[in-house]
């Protein structure tokens, strides 16, 4: 079984080369890469294992073939989708995204925490179990819950798939209530929960899949802008 990289305080430093004073400064909390202060979770699934196992400096969706940070540089004119390998530059590149992400009050966590696969690629029909999930082990409670969290955004239909899945059978009373249902503009789809008198938006919007990149980053900038979209 695989642990993920983020999973613990042990793993995120290894992977970023940092002291128990430079985790502390950069702010990150434990089950993922998120703040206090973070109002919008971007929810994947796992991370493949070339990522995070053969090399050090693994931040969510670093994978050169990966869309996520080349649309978060179209939306915010930034300059974060990193091409490099070499264990320096992967980390510095790592802590320049943490600061963008800290200062847009955006975190990552993974909807799994540990995995089997039947198949070691990037694939996510691979990912089998026995696995763990944040409903498993606190970290929905702990960082969606009880901190500033106000929507998740699921950026593989996997990740959503398994999120209301495993949400329904924590949270069986608790409704899950449409708001926007996708077009033919906008690959985007909301839902909500009000969970511990706590409202928070339940956000689709691909990185990936047959749309093209125009309406991915139309989706993906509204679906950050915060409800009720702009």
């Amino acid at each position: 079984m695989e642990i993920h990289p983020y999973l613990t305080s042990d793993g995120i430093k290894n992977q970023l080369k940092l002291s128990d004073s430079e985790l502390k400064e950069l702010g990150i909390l434990v089950g993922g890469m998120f703040f206090n202060e973070s109002e919008t979770i971007i929810c994947g699934t796992f991370p493949p294992q070339k990522e995070y196992v053969q090399q050090k400096g693994y931040l969510h969706y670093s994978s050169n073939r990966n869309k996520f940070w080349g649309h978060i540089d179209s939306i915010f004119n930034a300059e974060l989708k990193f091409n490099l390998y070499t264990v320096e530059e992967r980390i510095t590149n790592a802590k320049k995204k943490i600061e963008f992400a800290r200062k847009q009050k955006i975190g990552f966590i993974d909807i799994f925490s540990k995995v089997s696969r039947s198949a070691e690629d990037a694939k996510d029909e691979h990912l089998t179990e026995p696995w763990e999930t944040i409903f498993d082990n606190g970290i929905f409670e702990s960082a969606f819950i009880n901190k500033s969290v106000r929507q998740v955004i699921f950026v593989y239909k996997m990740s959503k798939k398994t999120f209301y899945e495993k949400f329904h059978l924590k949270y069986p009373d608790t409704e899950i209530i449409p708001i926007i249902k996708k077009n033919n503009v906008s690959p985007l789809i909301v839902d909500k929960i009000t969970i511990c008198k706590k409202e928070i938006y339940l956000i689709y919007s691909p990185i990936h899949g047959n749309i093209t990149d125009d309406r991915r980053r139309l989706s993906l900038k509204k679906a950050l802008s915060g409800f009720p979209f702009r």
